[in-house]
């Protein structure tokens, strides 16, 4: 499951594909926290991504020791990269990617660009309700997501 924010859609379906068989082990990646007054820490604790998702994760029944959090990635790209790293490592040969529906495109040319030369086999499954409304799509808030998906799959085709 691919951080980004609270992502709390994103959770919810992981752990649903994981209630259902789809998955044994859950990958957990994102970044350190940023609200309005900057990162958070707390006695020496970054909050990342991962580890709010693993707390939520355990809330709704997932074992700790099927949960593996990434917390180095900063970006798609590198999203791909460390979770090869860490299904090489483990020894799995396929994966579901979960991330919201408006991210797809770009992470499955990240994720497909990476992983071409293993023999992991990738699926990928958006989130639902992950608060894009594409029957509101010319929304300011639609619009933005849009334009800025766009814009982010020009740099990576350009950068990667």
């Amino acid at each position: 499951m691919l951080g980004g924010g609270l992502g709390v859609q994103r959770i919810i379906h992981a752990v649903q594909l994981y209630e259902k068989n789809r998955t044994s082990r859950i990958i957990l990646t994102g970044q350190e926290m940023e609200f309005d007054y900057g990162k958070i820490q707390f006695k020496g604790i970054k909050l990342t991504e991962p580890r709010l998702a693993s707390m939520l994760a355990k809330l709704y029944g997932v074992p700790e020791e099927t949960l593996f959090l990434e917390e180095r990635p900063h970006n798609t790209h590198e999203d791909a990269k460390y979770v090869k790293e860490a299904l090489l490592d483990m020894g799995i040969h396929s994966a579901t990617v979960v991330s919201d529906p408006y991210h797809m495109r770009r992470v499955s040319m990240a994720f497909r660009k990476e992983f071409k030369n293993t023999d992991i086999s990738l699926t990928f499954s958006p989130a639902d309700d992950t608060g894009f409304r594409i029957n509101n799509w010319w929304s300011a808030h639609e619009i933005k997501l849009i334009v800025s998906e766009y814009i982010k799959i020009a740099y990576y085709l350009i950068r990667y």
